[in-house]
């Protein structure tokens, strides 16, 4: 709780093709994601705060980030908490330095790569 007895809210309801998505903000906690969640990330070089080894991906079971300023350290964190990994180059730019795209999953790869 804080000030005022309110809770923080973390994230938003959103109907996304008729599907109830929850949109998390950037203070939602990692350990607050439920099972079986799929993260879709474009955080413009934020990734590299969110995704470290002490973050909790316990719970997700798929990823697609956008990674900027090259992939530094991405994979082998994403690796070493058990995810197959696929990444895509898009570009260097002078804003965004490299930039491009990380798939990660478990288990076996069930969905198309576009």
């Amino acid at each position: 709780m804080r000030g005022g007895g309110h809770r923080a809210v973390n994230y938003i309801n959103k109907y996304v093709h008729g599907n109830l998505v929850k949109i998390y903000n950037r203070k939602a906690e990692l350990s607050q994601i439920r099972p079986n969640t799929i993260i879709k990330c474009d955080i413009e070089g934020a990734e590299h705060k969110l995704f470290t080894y002490e973050a909790d991906l316990s719970n997700v079971y798929k990823m697609q980030i956008e990674y900027h300023f090259g992939l530094k350290k991405l994979p082998t964190i994403l690796k070493a908490k058990g995810f197959k990994i696929m990444t895509h180059k898009a570009a260097n730019t002078i804003t965004a330095g490299e930039y491009g795209w990380i798939h990660a999953w478990r288990g076996e790869q069930k969905f198309k790569l576009l």
